[in-house]
């Protein structure tokens, strides 16, 4: 006898369903909140979208590596959006580690931070 709290086969393939959607969601979102603050670092000075406040909310920590939306100081705009790694941008990367709370990785202190 099947009491109320043991999910039927139907149940549980909706509530998969519903995990599966929730997560879109979630990415969905997160990518938004991306672009809009990708679109207000674009209107400011270089220096300024530094200063933001929330310039954290950009780093983003996933599957076991890390994403930057880098600032690239020529012309004073964001030029370029990527993945920053070790092999791709050595001389920036080197020594850089994702943090574990989701913040800035530490070691990150911009471009112009030097070695």
């Amino acid at each position: 006898m099947q009491t109320e709290c043991t999910p039927t086969p139907a149940r549980k393939v909706w509530i998969a369903a519903d995990a599966d959607r929730r997560i879109r969601l979630l990415e969905r979102q997160e990518r938004e909140m991306v672009d809009a603050r990708l679109a207000e670092l674009r209107r400011v000075p270089c220096q300024a979208a530094m200063q933001l406040q929330g310039w954290e909310d950009i780093w983003s920590v996933r599957a076991g590596r890390w994403r930057m939306y880098c600032l690239l100081a020529d012309n004073v705009r964001i030029l370029a959006i990527g993945q920053l790694t070790p092999d791709r941008w050595p001389e920036h990367g080197a020594g850089m580690v994702p943090s574990s709370d989701g913040g800035m990785p530490s070691g990150a202190g911009g471009f112009d931070s030097g070695p």
